[in-house]
């Protein structure tokens, strides 16, 4: 793999993802990623993907929802040294995936990881109790029980992940996927406090880092789900509660350059999944 690298995650949704493959196929084309990170894909959906980009697919993870054979997986332009795929039952069940390259004498992993998820998860963005557990206060502080368990979930499962992470080492990392929480929020911290920096946040970058925009119909919250919330809470804000649920996170022997939004697309054309992708170009030391 070259040192100049672009890495691509998008949460493609699941809910008839073959049908939308040929809205997705020529984006991924367009963006050329080194490596795709892809989470809410099928086993046969990541093949037929992987085919239609000339990607290799290294690494698909378990089915971890009850009924829906949904999975992540990991393309690449280059096959890697190594990859591995676990699967975490803390706090709910998912899958984190790592795939490992040697560039020149630095050894990169790259991992995607798809956490519990939040119903409405744009409420997290103006819970104010949100962001004070973020800031030391007691997880009590959170008034909705929904969102109160499930960002202790996500504690669970990142603390696994954690673990996994430390049982080798790397010179330079990549963490990617559909993590389910809102920037700055305490899961947020965690993962910060592991050393890693917000890609997003460190790029030149292109686009608001909104992943969740309110006028994809896919979403499943529909249009307008957040207006009395928005009203209350922001007099006068008017527009669309927008939001990101996605991320890539770095460490290491690895800077950051341009990073931008895939997936929109203008008034009229349909989108290829509920959640917007999210590239980076990152150069290894």
């Amino acid at each position: 793999m070259n040192e100049n690298l672009r890495i691509l995650t998008w949460n493609v949704l699941y809910r008839d993802v073959d049908a939308r493959l040929p809205l997705l196929v020529p984006r991924v084309e367009a963006i050329r990623p080194d490596v795709f990170l892809v989470q809410e894909t099928t086993a046969a959906h990541a093949r037929a993907l992987a085919s239609a980009t000339g990607m290799h697919l290294v690494a698909e993870g378990e089915r971890t929802h009850p009924t829906a054979p949904t999975i992540n997986a990991i393309l690449a332009a280059e096959p890697p040294v190594r990859a591995a795929s676990h699967t975490i039952d803390a706090g709910a069940r998912c899958t984190y995936l790592t795939a490992d390259w040697q560039v020149g004498s630095t050894l990169l992993r790259v991992g995607t990881t798809h956490l519990r998820h939040t119903h409405q998860a744009g409420r997290m963005g103006v819970e104010s109790g949100y962001r004070a557990v973020a800031r030391g206060a007691d997880a009590a502080a959170i008034a909705s029980d929904s969102i109160r368990e499930s960002v202790s979930m996500r504690l669970a499962q990142l603390a696994e992940i954690r673990r996994l992470r430390e049982q080798d080492a790397v010179d330079a990392e990549v963490l990617t996927g559909d993590l389910n929480f809102v920037p700055d929020g305490t899961e947020y911290g965690e993962i910060v406090s592991w050393g890693l920096n917000d890609a997003w946040r460190a790029a030149p970058r292109l686009g608001s880092g909104a992943t969740i925009v309110e006028r994809n119909d896919l979403i499943g919250d529909g249009r307008g789900v957040y207006r009395d919330l928005r009203d209350g809470t922001m007099p006068g804000a008017g527009g669309d509660l927008d939001y990101t649920l996605d991320y890539q996170f770095s460490r290491g022997a690895i800077d950051v350059g341009h990073a931008w939004i895939v997936g929109d697309v203008d008034p009229g054309e349909s989108f290829p999944s509920d959640h917007l992708g999210i590239v980076v170009e990152y150069r290894i030391d």
